[in-house]
């Protein structure tokens, strides 16, 4: 009997003890995941949360601030070594790195290497930069140094709202592409745009430690002309034979790019045909919201019943400019007591079943909507401002994301009708049919076409 017993405690022991390591190796796996989760582009916090400190001329690139510079609470405007703002001015400076070590995220590098991995065959197509052969030194088994073109809007210096730097940003991917450059996108005003979109099909997160060392120029595009004329016949390398270009810009270069005959034989493919699709293909190549803001875009469209609909899912976006919600806006766009014909266009479909979805950047015109059609209406309920000017509110973050997520609602109407603003616009852009597409200005509405 008591042999028994010794066998039976032998046999539960080892069974313990086989529970104890399958529990041991799952707690350890568990951790390597949490530690790889830390490597995902919504968790990067430090390495290029930051504006560029510049030099004139072409000195040394000073070490890149981490953490953004306050005073008193107020982001004060960037000032070059001569202690001069250049906010608002067509400038351009440059200098190099120096070689002191930056202080580079880990979980960026991570990213990129990550990306690399998963993606190295879409790149090849659609990345002409990373395999071409004026991308190759005289032995073409070691590629030559490559260069950098860098989308930049960074603290204190405006960069206009949404819509505007998605059409820089498309603008810059597309020049990266004709010179034959590494395109990046630094974005951290208000906050950084790679805890909302992360890369697609293109790498564009660039960590400091990678252009260490390189010579670089800061172009400043924002609301001039000057460099987009220059466009039109620019020989590029040869203006700016930097090894990184950092462009500050919010106009679409695309026509201008277009017409110079310096990159006719480099234009991609993509970029042959309209501005439509040329922006729609350039947005979709670059950019993927993250699963947070999916997340929050689902619950936005099944709440409007959009997946389980009888009738189409309206949308509408209502642009007044300078009002109560936005005081610090330039001009005013429409007047709240002349939107009665946009609502009774919205009122028809409302009477047939559908349910609407405004979004505006004004609060009192999202309640109107509110009470006129109540469980027909539809928001994110987020804070309303402007990204831009009023990118100094402590809440401007949960702003920005309030407003990425009305666009991104925007995209997936079965009817849209826009508004005088860059934001609809490009929208509709991505949308990407004329079907159910409206323009809504100054108290009248008509049908477009994208063209």
């Amino acid at each position: 009997m008591r042999n028994k017993i010794r066998k039976v405690l032998c046999i539960l022991s080892a069974c313990a003890l086989v529970v104890f390591v399958a529990l041991h190796v799952h707690l350890m796996n568990r951790r390597t995941d949490t530690l790889t989760q830390s490597s995902s582009p919504h968790s990067l916090t430090s390495s290029h949360r930051s504006f560029i400190q510049t030099n004139n001329g072409h000195g040394r690139f000073t070490k890149l601030t981490t953490q953004p510079v306050a005073y008193r609470g107020r982001n004060r405007l960037p000032k070059h070594a001569n202690g001069n703002s250049s906010f608002g001015k067509n400038r351009v400076t440059g200098g190099k790195f120096d070689n002191k070590t930056l202080d580079a995220s880990e979980s960026r590098r991570n990213l990129i290497t990550t990306w690399n991995n998963t993606n190295s065959s879409n790149v090849s197509k659609l990345y002409p930069v990373l395999i071409t052969r004026s991308n190759m030194s005289a032995d073409s088994s070691k590629p030559s140094r490559i260069k950098y073109l860098i989308y930049l809007c960074d603290r204190g210096w405006s960069c206009g709202g949404w819509g505007d730097r998605q059409r820089g940003m498309a603008s810059a991917f597309l020049l990266a592409n004709v010179t034959h450059r590494r395109f990046g996108i630094n974005m951290t005003l208000p906050c950084d745009v790679i805890d909302y979109y992360v890369p697609n099909d293109v790498n564009w997160n660039i960590s400091e430690s990678e252009i260490l060392g390189k010579s670089y120029r800061v172009i400043n595009n924002v609301g001039h002309n000057a460099f987009h004329d220059s466009l039109l016949k620019i020989d590029f390398e040869k203006t700016y034979p930097e090894d990184v270009i950092f462009l500050r810009t919010n106009v679409e270069h695309f026509w201008a790019i277009r017409s110079n005959p310096n990159f006719k034989t480099t234009l991609p493919q993509w970029a042959k045909h309209g501005r439509p699709k040329f922006f729609r293909d350039a947005w979709n190549m670059l950019m993927k919201p993250t699963e947070h803001l999916t997340d929050h875009l689902e619950r936005v469209l099944l709440d409007a019943h959009f997946y389980n609909k009888t009738s189409p899912f309206v949308c509408a976006h209502v642009r007044i400019g300078r009002s109560k919600s936005n005081p610090e806006d330039s001009v005013v766009r429409n007047d709240v007591n002349q939107l009665g014909p946009l609502w009774e266009f919205l009122s028809a479909y409302v009477r047939n079943g559908s349910h609407v979805f405004l979004a505006t950047d004004s609060s009192e015109v999202r309640e109107m909507s509110r009470e006129k059609f109540g469980h027909a209406h539809h928001d994110t309920g987020g804070a309303i401002f402007h990204i831009d000017k009023q990118r100094q509110r402590k809440d401007a973050c949960e702003g920005f994301e309030y407003a990425l997520l009305d666009q991104l609602v925007l995209t997936r109407c079965d009817v849209l009708v826009t508004s005088n603003s860059m934001f609809s616009s490009r929208a509709a852009l991505i949308r990407g049919t004329n079907s159910g597409l409206y323009h809504y200005d100054k108290g009248r509405i008509k049908k477009v076409n994208l063209g």
